[in-house]
């Protein structure tokens, strides 16, 4: 696991993120006018979405422009545009923009040029912390995130709440992708206090029959 697990992660964050499309921001806003004044109204999730548009529009520039953003003045503003929204988005817990900052502080190390060890360390703290965060207002990308980031993280023995974060995450629906836990006991679910509560950890004890028997197809 320990080996594949930057490649899994990149795998899954491709079938499970993708960035509002038009038809999804007319759904949500109507308009994009009108996501602007939910935005500013404090609406975090019309706030998320407008920092993705922002985003998607100022890649698009710069890809015409080889990528250059601080050569564009129009994708520089963009993308400030993006930051801002992306924070308010943030600053209201919004589980969404949590998993994806948290993607892009976790994969800090595929960037160009590449980070010092300690920005990547920093980055896969962050991105774990941020993945947590959406975990327990039970965003599935966020618990399944958090499920590899524990299986990545080398300075913890506690692996059991990367299962019971699996669980969960299966539960909702993220049943095809190629991440296969053990299936935890009793006294392991029982053990893991911290993040997931009692309710959750009986939850996850329940499904592990069922878990088992499909991944056992």
């Amino acid at each position: 696991m320990k080996n594949n697990s930057y490649l899994i992660l990149a795998i899954v964050f491709l079938f499970t993120f993708t960035p509002p499309s038009r038809a999804e921001e007319e759904a949500i806003c109507s308009s994009l006018e009108t996501c602007l004044e939910m935005a500013k109204e404090g609406n975090a999730e019309a706030q998320y979405i407008l920092a993705m548009l922002y985003l998607k529009e100022a890649t698009e520039i710069a890809e015409e422009n080889e990528f250059e953003h601080k050569t564009n003045p129009r994708a520089r503003e963009l993308y400030t545009q993006h930051t801002k929204w992306k924070k308010e988005a943030l600053d209201q817990n919004y589980a969404p923009a949590q998993v994806y900052e948290g993607y892009q502080q976790y994969t800090k190390k595929f960037i160009v040029p590449e980070p010092s060890l300690q920005e990547q360390k920093d980055g896969l703290q962050k991105g774990a912390e941020l993945f947590l965060k959406a975990a327990k207002q039970g965003d599935r990308r966020g618990q399944f995130l958090r499920a590899i980031a524990v299986a990545e993280d080398d300075n913890t023995s506690n692996d059991i709440e990367g299962y019971a974060w699996m669980l969960l995450a299966w539960k909702q629906g993220l049943r095809k992708y190629p991440y296969r836990p053990e299936i935890p006991t009793k006294p392991f679910l029982d053990s893991y206090k911290e993040s997931l509560s009692e309710s959750d950890r009986k939850e996850a004890l329940l499904l592990s029959a069922e878990y088992k028997t499909f991944y056992s197809k």
